[in-house]
């Protein structure tokens, strides 16, 4: 049988849009956490939120301090919403 584990799984909600859940290493659902995929094209992996629905999260602040964009990864580096957002990804307040 399949098994997802440390990864992303897309499923199709039958009107052409898609829903990520995350799985960790033992296979469950992430739910309320943060997950960095392994690689992610980048050579060290990208940061998801996954709600506690387990939807990966897009287009938003994460408890007003991170902000995730329209794939879902945490944005770094970064001018949103009139903040700047540090190399850790981290909302920068004076």
């Amino acid at each position: 049988p399949f098994m997802a584990r440390n990864t992303t799984v897309w499923f199709e909600k039958g009107d052409g849009k898609y829903d990520a859940y995350g799985f960790n290493a033992s296979g469950a659902m992430i739910e309320n956490a943060w997950f960095k995929e392994p690689d992610g094209g980048n050579g060290s992996g990208y940061w998801y939120y996954f709600n506690k629905s387990g939807y990966r999260v897009i287009n938003r602040w994460i408890n007003d301090t991170y902000y995730v964009d329209g794939s879902g990864r945490m944005v770094t580096d970064a001018w949103i919403d009139g903040w700047y957002v540090d190399s850790e990804g981290r909302k920068v307040v004076n």
